[in-house]
């Protein structure tokens, strides 16, 4: 058993090793090819897959796996008649790669900040099924009116997948209602959100002025599998004692395209004013004696050193969010 701990120890000191070597030795991007491998072989579950991805041939792209696992001293994946898989080891590297990825964007960016430079990547998950997120692109143009070198990801992901973006580092910051307790993720800062009654063009039940869920019963709903927002949507009914039948268990963006054509009911979330009605879908509010008080919030992961570029963000959206008296 000492003997395996003192092995991973090894294993965890070399990555950390090899990848701040391969900054030092390689130019801009170079030092994320190894990891950019093994995701992509992860992702794909095949050499030839992932060399398509990577526009390389499959002998390349293996002869550079092998010759990562070499100096590794160790294979990374699992080779099957079907594909590969990450091993114990492959899952400790990507896991560890990526730490060490996101800590060196951070110095980069801080280094870069000293310069007078405003430049980086700041990718956000956001809930998918938030409908409105004007606001919050208005956040994003805002701030990149000031620093125009500074590009933005977002990444639209379930409310159950959120967290673990965060803590795999494909996300500096969060956007999610209500977030589940988690030891991992810490809240940012919180602005009041609504629900939104969601259906076709000229549907019979979305009238002017707040909804009330008693008069959509006779319809179709559509729900997101799981998450906060199906869970008020459900707590207000049963509630209230009504019957509904659920049509459709989906995301927000994928129920749209049916709501368009059938009476289905459809429920998203929004921050702010509702997000105004297309010419193929109409929004109206949903009362607030119909839901509990709900709360967006910007989150990030707990303990995390943000770049200079994404830490400057969620300070501005800070300030944004106490206007409005959160």
């Amino acid at each position: 058993m000492q003997n395996s701990y003192f092995q991973f120890g090894v294993f965890c000191s070399f990555c950390t090793h090899a990848l701040l070597k391969m900054h030092h030795e390689g130019m801009t991007m170079q030092h994320e090819y190894p990891l950019k491998i093994v995701e992509e072989i992860a992702r794909s579950g095949s050499i030839r897959g992932a060399a398509d991805m990577l526009s390389i041939t499959p002998s390349a792209l293996n002869r550079r796996l092998l010759s990562l696992e070499d100096e590794l001293e160790t294979q990374l994946f699992e080779r099957t008649s079907q594909g590969v898989l990450l091993n114990a080891a492959g899952e400790i590297f990507i896991t560890h790669a990526r730490r060490q990825l996101a800590d060196m964007k951070s110095v980069r960016s801080k280094i870069a900040d000293l310069k007078g430079a405003r430049r980086g990547r700041v990718t956000i998950a956001i809930d998918d099924n938030i409908a409105n997120i004007e606001s919050f692109a208005q956040e994003v143009a805002a701030y990149q009116s000031e620093f125009d070198g500074v590009a933005f990801a977002i990444e639209p992901t379930t409310a159950d997948d959120i967290a673990q973006f965060l803590i795999e580092y494909r996300a500096d910051l969060a956007l999610q209602l209500h977030p589940r307790t988690n030891s991992h993720v810490s809240s940012l800062c919180s602005a009041p959100a609504g629900i939104v009654v969601t259906g076709r063009k000229n549907h019979p039940a979305l009238h002017d002025g707040p909804l009330r869920l008693h008069e959509i019963t006779q319809y179709l709903w559509t729900l997101p599998p799981r998450g906060p927002l199906r869970k008020a949507i459900e707590t207000s009914a049963s509630s209230q004692g009504l019957e509904y039948r659920v049509g459709l268990e989906a995301s927000s963006g994928f129920a749209i395209p049916i709501l368009q054509g059938s009476d289905t009911i459809g429920f998203e979330i929004a921050i702010g004013t509702p997000k105004h009605s297309s010419s193929h879908i109409y929004r109206r509010t949903l009362s607030p004696r119909d839901h509990t008080p709900l709360f967006l919030h910007l989150s990030q992961l707990k303990g995390r050193s943000l770049s200079v570029a994404a830490g400057r963000f969620a300070e501005q959206v800070k300030k944004s969010y106490a206007v409005l008296g959160v």
